[in-house]
């Protein structure tokens, strides 16, 4: 099982994003519009994803990488057409992946999974 957190998103994209990866095995375990450092002292998700277009998304990613190194962070919004992917335990490396609902399942039950798939 994957454990999900969504973040920065209006409702209708987290929405959205919920229903993609409702079939899969994941449990959502928080989302919201900000404070997504402050909930992980309560909880610690296999995936965080989190609103690109956001202008204080840069700062949280390295907050998160920097911090909780084993979390995957997606990054991804409604106005491109790609995902970044921060695998955990890779020192703020990342990858580029389309964003398609496939490939963010992908990458989700991949984190969960302790894989990278970035083929």
């Amino acid at each position: 099982m994957s454990r999900v957190m969504v973040e920065g998103f209006d409702s209708l994209f987290a929405l959205g994003l919920r229903d993609i990866l409702t079939d899969d095995d994941v449990e959502f375990c928080g989302s919201g519009r900000d404070g997504v450092v402050a909930r992980l002292r309560r909880t610690v998700p296999d995936v965080v994803l989190l609103n690109s277009a956001l202008p204080t998304t840069p700062e949280v990613v390295a907050q998160l990488v920097h911090h909780h190194p084993g979390i995957t962070v997606i990054t991804c919004s409604s106005d491109e057409h790609v995902m970044r992917v921060y695998p955990a335990h890779h020192s703020g490396e990342s990858f580029h992946r389309p964003l398609e609902a496939t490939e963010i399942g992908r990458q989700v039950h991949g984190a969960s999974a302790g894989r990278t798939p970035n083929d």
